[in-house]
């Protein structure tokens, strides 16, 4: 495969759609302090958090080791990653595709135009929807009463309605020009002998938006009885949506999933939405499918509990079985939740009401627990029993955590008569084993760069560059540049060429200074002055005039000593000696 071409606008994209609260959730449990979060530091031990992410500044910093940076360098530093393999990653995280030649870079644009047209036709869609939503005598009106959804939980969801016209979006996308093609290649609409028809009908309209908040898609809810009609009826698949990638509701529900440090996890959008508006708000919904691989690393930013509360028939029980492989795999612990009486959530919620439902939630069992007792209680004869614990031990095995895995061996003995160390033995064949995660901690030890011991001074002036960037042209225009060393002064001409190009250099901005200096420091020194306000003076210009005298008096003193050593040498004395007069009476004057 041909290089990729990782470009300025491709890295502002990530940047736009990644928070680096989720990114840094994956690696570290962050709690809520203030406008901030805190965690402990994934670059050294503590017992005390000292590990601060800030949404609004994009940036994370740790005030015990001094790692600092942004998204790119957090997925550097932990992962050992260059550069280029963590935009890669961060890109994969974000749906963005990066360009693989200068012609596809070319067409980037013209891409993006594509994804941006989609969304905005799910828009309209969205819109039209909504728009008939407002007769309150109407069918779905009365539906909607009947289901207990408040004019707020519609509004905060953009509920729509799909009448039963079989082409009312159709001629609405007509009138505003909408190409066919298009709205039939999201699903919107469909085409039979060269005519196009609407593909909801007579249907309760929910926007299904991915964890960035855009428009990707459509769920609709039948409200009528319509023979052989399905009950709930989804987008297919298209260049904005995969089903598997999308959990309903978490662009709405992730600060509170990170709140309670656990998400509750339901099958369809009706039971989310009941659940949500009675309160139970750290929840997600899957859309039917079994977790994929990208739902689980979706729930991994945020947590790493998951309840599954589906129905508690049959069916639903076996859709949270799939699930257990993948989520025990990404390390997040399963509980589940199945009613004895048979209610699926949303009608749970109405028969126990917020309070007892909560509790019941929070108090679920694991869902590898109720597997086992499942298989065991079944289970007789001796052939029966061995395939049990075979099947059982096969999900331990995916468990990540060592720990966690020895106080299953110990359930799985009790229950099989299997002794623990003969367990451990057949178990090293399940055991899933990641080159990548191996010895992890040795490897986070490597990938930490220590950083070289920086002048002060330098460090100085780089905060006042970030008070005030238009002061680096000072350098040159006062002749300043002749008393700075040569390393310093690489840095302060990317500053000047960067502010002149972009007359306002941000965070992002001073990170790829940083990067392309190859200086380290200076993505530590600006995370650390963005978080505790270091950084700040009521003065900037006298701050400069300040470190430009220094940067001329350690210049004056390096050749002062450098002329009193070749004095003593008795080398050309006369003019020497005139030179170091000359010298001294310049420093007293500074």
């Amino acid at each position: 495969m041909a290089p990729l071409n990782i470009t300025k606008g491709v890295i502002d994209e990530i940047r736009s759609k990644l928070d680096i609260v989720d990114v840094v959730s994956e690696k570290v449990l962050l709690k809520k302090a203030g406008s901030n979060y805190k965690g402990l530091c994934p670059f050294h031990r503590e017992k005390t958090s000292s590990f601060v992410v800030s949404p609004e500044k994009q940036i994370f910093r740790c005030f015990g080791c001094n790692e600092g940076g942004d998204a790119i360098s957090f997925v550097q530093k932990t992962e050992g990653f260059t550069f280029y393999e963590a935009v890669v990653k961060l890109a994969d995280m974000a749906g963005v595709t990066i360009p693989v030649s200068e012609k596809e870079d070319k067409d980037y644009g013209l891409r993006q135009s594509r994804k941006q047209e989609f969304l905005n036709i799910n828009i309209l869609a969205k819109d039209y929807y909504i728009n008939l939503m407002k007769d309150k005598n109407s069918d779905v009106a009365k539906y909607v009463k009947g289901r207990g959804l408040t004019e707020e939980t519609l509004k905060e969801f953009n509920v729509g309605y799909a009448t039963g016209a079989w082409d009312g979006l159709y001629i609405n996308f007509v009138n505003k020009g909408i190409s066919m093609a298009k709205a039939a290649e999201l699903g919107l609409v469909k085409e039979k002998t060269g005519k196009y028809y609407d593909t909801f009908r007579e249907r309760l309209m929910f926007p299904i938006q991915n964890h960035s908040g855009d428009i990707v898609a459509f769920g609709g809810r039948i409200i009528k009885d319509v023979p052989d009609a399905p009950k709930y009826l989804n987008s297919k698949d298209s260049e904005v949506y995969t089903k598997g990638d999308v959990l309903y509701g978490l662009n709405k529900t992730k600060a509170f999933i990170r709140e309670a440090s656990y998400v509750v996890v339901v099958e369809g959008y009706m039971d989310f939405i009941s659940l949500y508006q009675a309160g139970i708000k750290n929840i997600v919904a899957t859309l039917g499918t079994a977790f994929t691989e990208k739902q689980a690393q979706l729930i991994k930013r945020y947590t790493d509990r998951v309840v599954l509360f589906y129905d508690s028939d049959d069916a639903g029980i076996k859709a949270a079985k799939r699930s257990l492989p993948m989520l025990l795999e990404k390390g997040i612990k399963t509980d589940a939740l199945f009613l004895e009486d048979g209610l699926d959530p949303d009608e749970a919620i109405r028969e126990y009401g917020f309070d007892k439902l909560s509790k019941m939630i929070l108090n679920a069992g694991p869902l590898l627990g109720f597997v086992l007792s499942e298989k065991f209680l079944k289970d007789k004869s001796v052939d029966d029993i061995s395939k049990s614990t075979s099947d059982i031990l096969a999900y331990i095995g995916l468990i990540p955590d060592a720990v966690t895995r020895l106080l299953w061996i110990k359930e799985l003995s009790f229950r099989s008569g299997v002794t623990t160390k003969e367990l451990n033995g057949l178990l090293k064949r399940y055991i899933k084993v990641d080159g990548q995660n191996y010895n992890k901690e040795q490897k986070q030890t490597l990938s930490i760069k220590m950083t070289n011991k920086v002048d002060p001074l330098h460090k100085r002036l780089m905060a006042v560059f970030f008070a005030d960037p238009s002061l680096s042209q000072r350098v040159f225009d006062d002749d300043w540049s002749s008393y700075m060393p040569s390393e310093l002064m690489n840095i302060v001409y990317e500053v000047k060429t960067l502010y002149a190009e972009r007359k306002n250099i941000d965070v992002s901005g001073w990170i790829e200074i940083s990067r392309k200096t190859g200086c380290n420091w200076i993505e530590n020194l600006l995370t650390e002055g963005l978080i505790d306000k270091k950084n700040n003076f009521d003065n900037p210009e006298k701050e400069f005039s300040g470190c430009m005298v220094r940067f001329k008096i350690n210049h004056l003193e390096h050749t002062k000593r450098d002329l009193l050593k070749r004095i003593k040498e008795g080398e050309d004395t006369e003019n020497t000696l005139r030179e170091y007069e000359a010298i001294i009476k310049d420093i007293k004057r500074q």
